[in-house]
């Protein structure tokens, strides 16, 4: 079966625990991808044998941080389209081959992601999301469905629960880095959103309604820390509110929204917490 011209980059820093499954993922893809590329973050554990011995390209990264091995990453890729996988997450074996389906039926999108699902280690129990319903206000000059295929010609932040983004979702053209630029190095967690906004804003994206890519919970996820979160989430819409027209119209104040709302719930529930514990 002929490749498709996309190569696969994974960032990797210690990864010998789940590194070999997320490759494997790749290669079991029903449709095969032209390149898979490690980046090696300074690991000193077994990634880069593992990563070696299944057949990828690995290659070293002196600076730390998943944004700067990934830019690395884009730097190298031979191929026109490039495909991120995080070294603890795993694609489902139809993930290029759906997605290579919405390139063909929207052949102007270069952004393209599908539906993730939750895999909770040590039980490997996977939870895949609900379908998420159409949004309300959709017309067809904002949104197009086609089974499970979506396509949006000009990103509204309406439609910020439809179209469900994670950094192992998701796949570019190199058209999108060379007009909007790569990763955000100074950001080291909630690089991706502020990456996908600027994407957003200048090109169409396609989506597969499917969770075909899993992320995985094992304890060790940097998204974990909430307060270190929260503080680049806050930056990352300072740089919205500065730069509006880098990012989809409203962007700023949308997530500005969020954060308050997001505040408030967690205050909610730790003094609701606190009310119990004192009552025991």
């Amino acid at each position: 079966m002929d490749k498709v011209p996309v190569t696969v980059v994974i960032p990797a820093f210690n990864s010998e625990r789940f590194i070999g499954e997320a490759i494997e993922s790749v290669i079991l893809q029903t449709l095969p991808v032209s390149e898979i590329i490690v980046v090696d973050n300074n690991c000193t554990d077994n990634t880069r044998k593992i990563a070696e011995d299944l057949g990828a390209t690995v290659i070293d990264q002196s600076k730390q941080g998943a944004s700067a091995a990934r830019n690395l990453g884009i730097m190298k890729a031979e191929s026109d389209w490039i495909a991120f996988l995080d070294s603890d997450d795993f694609w489902e074996k139809h993930k290029i081959e759906r997605q290579w389906q919405a390139i063909k039926r929207f052949p102007d999108s270069r952004f393209i992601s599908c539906d993730f699902g939750l895999l909770i280690e040590p039980v490997r129990e996977k939870i895949s999301p609900k379908r998420t319903k159409e949004p309300e206000c959709n017309d067809s000059n904002m949104l197009i469905v086609d089974g499970d295929l979506s396509y949006c010609p000009a990103y509204t932040n309406d439609l910020f629960k439809w179209i469900l983004m994670m950094t192992s979702t998701t796949m570019f053209h190199r058209d999108v880095f060379a007009h909007v630029g790569a990763f955000d190095e100074a950001l080291p967690l909630a690089q991706d959103l502020e990456f996908f906004q600027r994407a957003l804003a200048r090109f169409p994206v396609a989506t597969v309604k499917l969770p075909l890519t899993f992320i995985r919970k094992h304890g060790e996820n940097r998204s974990d820390d909430q307060e270190a979160l929260m503080e680049m989430h806050i930056r990352v819409t300072e740089k919205m509110l500065e730069s509006p027209k880098s990012y989809p119209p409203g962007s700023g104040e949308f997530f500005r929204e969020r954060m308050k709302l997001t505040f408030l719930t967690n205050s909610e529930k730790l003094s609701t917490n606190t009310k119990k514990t004192g009552n025991d």
